[in-house]
């Protein structure tokens, strides 16, 4: 019932860290240590279905872990901001950044609460919203 309101609906029935393939019908639980991190919005709200529809044009070569969809907001959004905010949150201090989802928000990861409440206090002035979050379920790192 879950796949019939959309793809992602299953992922969020479990509220349990997941490997998500196909639709969203292949679900595997995962443990994960703890995570913590800093999220960061401009201002900026980017249109999910013009960034699929522009990504959709492109050709994808996987290499690494990242988010794909950084592609389907070039040429239609500014993707220099979101490269920005990703190298200030990398020499910030967090040892991985992205784009959320579709974007247009930026996330990066911390090792520690404190790694994280640092750098959200050095570029809280810089961002129209600036917060440190933590995973609900994890052993600690």
């Amino acid at each position: 019932m879950a796949l019939e309101l959309g793809s992602d609906t299953l992922f969020f029935v479990n509220n349990k860290p997941q490997i998500i393939s196909g639709r969203g019908e292949k679900s595997q639980i995962v443990e994960l240590e703890k995570i913590y991190g800093v999220l960061v919005f401009d201002g900026d709200f980017y249109s999910t279905k013009l960034v699929f529809e522009n990504f959709d044009k492109k050709e994808v070569k996987r290499t690494e872990l990242n988010n794909d969809l950084l592609l389907g907001i070039e040429g239609i959004y500014n993707i220099e901001k979101i490269q920005n905010i990703k190298a200030i949150l990398l020499e910030s201090g967090c040892y991985y950044s992205e784009m959320t989802g579709s974007g247009s928000g930026v996330f990066g990861l911390c090792r520690t609460r404190k790694e994280a409440e640092t750098i959200c206090e050095k570029i809280k002035n810089k961002y129209l919203k600036v917060v440190c979050f933590e995973s609900i379920e994890g052993k600690g790192i």
